[in-house]
């Protein structure tokens, strides 16, 4: 039994595997038994539908029974002032159980719970999306990722948090250009702990687009009513960038920079928000595998 918390405590090994498991993968919505007679609880925090419809989807698929929580304020206090361990009454009713919008960076699932504990998202990392998301830029460039500039524009998420770990683990420049905020000092302090991590941060939108193959689109969360109209990605925000830059969200639709009408078609292009979809359902069915096997 194994549980994913960080992209950190998962280690490069195993998250190359899992990569090239899903990269490997001939068709993400295929049918089968893995997970015939396993209940998966979902508790999640925070509304996330994009997420919530990925990992049940994935689940189903793989012929699993779920049962989810959705957020409640009652037992999201509860989960602050009770440890992980306290679930383990409730074990005998579950095989794993999938978290969303809690802090799990104080989480030690395999000290203090005997089920399978998955991160699906939260402040502090989204192993998932990273991992999905480099796969995805894998298999679009076929090959490793060193040489090809990836950027952030926007405000932080737990998946920038987990693509400067995949950084390091992967190889490639990680550039980010975010509006200042107590959270981002946060993220920065994250990328000076980890010295192998391919995290700069730009001082200028111009110096982050500059080169980059790959641009993702953080999130307006943190922005007030003036910052926020300044962050709207459109063709002059994007000025100078590659002609041939590819285009990810970093964080649910819901929670990005607000996109001009030219980049909300997700077919288009520039646009890899189709492939980041298929690659996050990939991903998720492997992490089924990786904690039960």
């Amino acid at each position: 039994m194994r549980s994913i918390t960080t992209l950190e405590r998962m280690g490069q090994q195993d998250a190359r595997l899992i990569v090239e498991q899903a990269k490997g993968m001939a068709e993400a919505k295929s049918v089968d038994d893995y997970l015939t007679e396993k209940t998966i609880v979902q508790l999640f925090a925070e509304p996330d539908i994009a997420e919530l419809l990925c990992c049940t989807a994935a689940v189903r698929q793989m012929s699993g029974q779920v049962v989810h929580f959705p957020p409640r304020e009652e037992w999201r206090r509860q989960a602050g002032k009770f440890t992980l361990k306290l679930l383990g009454a409730v074990s005998y009713y579950m095989d794993a159980m999938l978290v969303n919008g809690l802090d799990v960076s104080a989480m030690n699932p395999e000290e203090e719970v005997s089920f399978p504990v998955v991160n699906c998202g939260g402040p502090d990392s989204h192993p998932a999306r990273a991992l999905a998301d480099v796969a995805c830029m894998m298999q679009h460039v076929r090959g490793e990722l060193g040489g090809f500039k990836v950027c952030w524009l926007g405000g932080p998420s737990g998946e920038l948090c987990s693509l400067i770990t995949a950084s390091g683990f992967f190889g490639f420049p990680l550039h980010v250009f975010a509006p200042a905020s107590p959270r981002l000092e946060m993220v920065k302090d994250l990328a000076q702990e980890q010295a192998a991590s391919g995290a700069v941060f730009a001082t200028t939108k111009a110096e982050a687009l500059e080169d980059a193959s790959f641009c993702f689109i953080g999130s307006r969360e943190d922005m007030d009513i003036d910052t926020a109209p300044q962050w709207v990605v459109t063709p002059s925000f994007l000025r100078g960038v590659k002609p041939n830059v590819q285009l990810l969200l970093g964080v649910s639709p819901h929670h990005c920079l607000l996109l001009d009408t030219r980049f909300r078609r997700a077919g288009e292009g520039h646009s890899l928000l189709l492939r980041q979809a298929e690659f996050r359902l990939k991903v998720y069915k492997r992490f089924f595998h990786y904690i039960f096997d």
